[in-house]
This record gives structure tokens, C-alpha cells and sequence, in this order.
């Protein structure tokens, strides 16, 4: 079913599809490519992936997915009354010398000279209320793990130190 849609709508034939957490996603030649799923997406917000990573691909990220052109002349396809984009990144073999902090030094270097307007995807300004956000998930977490009284290591000792990382923070940070 998804080698027919992909066919039909831009000429890829799936080779070997590929186990993904996220997305569905396949091979076919030295490609991999992703179907991403765009419902809950405004049209502006699109617009400004793409621009987005148009510009990191032009700077050399290679880690960047490319938004890929359908047959019927536009990025947004639909199957089975659901509307996706077909996301495209080179294969990469394992990484050479892999230094994750380098690695998103240079990815926030290459964002920071981007001369589009970035409105909607924009989370500068933003730290403190996503920060907010994720202490609150944390804080569920926390309470829902306490009162199902869990039985592995991990999540004993999550539940034994998150208030004391937690009041370190706060006192840590003024929060």
C-alpha cells in the first residue's frame, strides 16, 4: 500500500522500509525518506520548515531532511484522507567522529544566519513558558510513577531524587 502511494505520487519506488519510532519511513537507493504526517500543521508553519531547512541544506547541514516535490507539483500529498510531506536525508553510514555538541554548535550557527522572518516556528522568547511546560510534565510524571508504586530500578530511583534535583533548581535559578 505505502509503495503505491509513494509511486503514484512521486515516482519512488520503497526498496526496504525502515523501522522508525516515529515516523514511517524507507529506503530506496542512497536515500531515506520519511512520512510525516502534517493534520494538526497551519499552512505559515509549513512554509517555514520548509524555508528552514532549504537554508540549513544550503549551508551544509546533511542531517537536515529535505522536504521532497510530489508529481502533481506540490510538497503536501494525501492518502487515505490524510494530508503528509515526504521528508529526504542522504544515508549516512555511522557517524566518523561524532560530537554531538559540536554537531548542534554548528546547527545553531548555520540557523542564526537565516534571512527569512521565522514567526511561527520561533521559540526564542519562548524558554521560560516551554521550560514551565516541561517541568510540569515532569512533575505528572513524577506523581503518576509515585502512586503506581513501581517495581524497576529506574524508576525508583527517578522517584527517590527528582524532588531534591527539583528544589536544587528552584533554588538554583530563583524559580
Amino acid at each position: 500500500m505505502i509503495e503505491e502511494i509513494i509511486f503514484n505520487n512521486y515516482g519512488i519506488r520503497v526498496e526496504l522500509e525502515e523501522a522508525n519510532i516515529r515516523f514511517p519511513s524507507f529506503r530506496s537507493g542512497n536515500m531515506v525518506y520519511s512520512i510525516v504526517p502534517i493534520e494538526n500543521m497551519e499552512q505559515e508553519e509549513l512554509v517555514e520548515r520548509y524555508k528552514m531547512s532549504q537554508h540549513l541544506i544550503s549551508q551544509g547541514d546533511r542531517h537536515v531532511s529535505a522536504f521532497v516535490l510530489a508529481n502533481h507539483g506540490s510538497y503536501v500529498s494525501e492518502a487515505d484522507e490524510q494530508l503528509f510531506v515526504l521528508l529526504a536525508n542522504q544515508a549516512l553510514e555511522g557517524p566518523k567522529n561524532f560530537n554531538p555538541g559540536r554537531r548542534l554548535a554548528r546547527f545553531h550557527q548555520r540557523g542564526r544566519t537565516i534571512n527569512e522572518t521565522i514567526r511561527t516556528c520561533s521559540r526564542i522568547g519562548k524558554w521560560k513558558e516551554l521550560w514551565e511546560q516541561r517541568i510540569d510534565q515532569l512533575e505528572k510524571i513524577w506523581r503518576d510513577k509515585l502512586n503506581a508504586h513501581p517495581d524497576n530500578q529506574f524508576e525508583k530511583l527517578f522517584i527517590e531524587t527528582f524532588p531534591i534535583i527539583w528544589s536544587w533548581v528552584k533554588m538554583r535559578f530563583n524559580i
